[in-house]
């Protein structure tokens, strides 16, 4: 795992690809590794886990509260609890806002745990996505 770089130039090309004044042996290395980090980020056979389900066994099972409780101090009705905890509802950016005011953590803990689940479940229940093609750009409308 890359912790930092002594190279602000390296830092560039891995994270924003801009590849001014590297020596082009370290550009072909940064490419591979994050072509390989990419695909083995892809693989993941197992569903990630639901956000309602760290919700759940996480803050509401460790703190003793019930769904009711947690409903009225997020001021959300109790359905929109359940609805989540049991998997069968998302974390919206609004609950996000809520649950990191209420746990004390971040809005982002909640929708990457949303996103990643989203995107998993989306990749494995249908395969419609992969036949799209990649739009071709004419060289007309990159001027």
């Amino acid at each position: 795992m890359i912790k930092a770089f002594k190279h602000k130039g390296l830092e560039n090309l891995f994270y924003d690809g801009t590849k001014k004044r590297i020596n082009p042996q370290h550009v072909e290395k940064i490419e591979l590794y994050k072509s390989e980090r990419v695909a083995i980020m892809r693989i993941r056979k197992r569903r990630p886990t639901h956000p309602g389900n760290i919700l759940k066994y996480d803050y509401m099972e460790p703190l003793h509260l019930s769904v009711t409780r947690l409903a009225e101090c997020l001021k959300v009705s109790r359905k929109t609890i359940s609805r989540i905890v049991n998997e069968r509802g998302a974390v919206t950016s609004d609950m996000a806002l809520r649950l990191s005011k209420a746990f004390q953590t971040t809005p982002a803990l909640w929708l990457n745990l949303q996103k990643e689940y989203d995107l998993w479940c989306a990749e494995n229940t249908s395969k419609d996505w992969d036949e799209v093609q990649p739009v071709e750009i004419s060289g007309s409308m990159l001027a």
